[in-house]
């Protein structure tokens, strides 16, 4: 998703894209992971 200690630079980020939990996302970090993961499945489908 983002290398090591990734997860702390989603919740400290502005605004929050991961809870204080360090595990989950939230519904904007959701959207956002959502939406690599689909460009990166899209990128090799080509």
């Amino acid at each position: 998703m983002g290398g090591k200690n990734s997860m702390e630079k989603w919740v400290d980020s502005n605004p929050p894209r991961a809870f204080k939990d360090y595990i989950h996302f939230n519904d904007i970090g959701a959207k956002e992971e959502a939406k690599m993961l689909f460009n990166e499945l899209m990128e090799k489908y080509k």
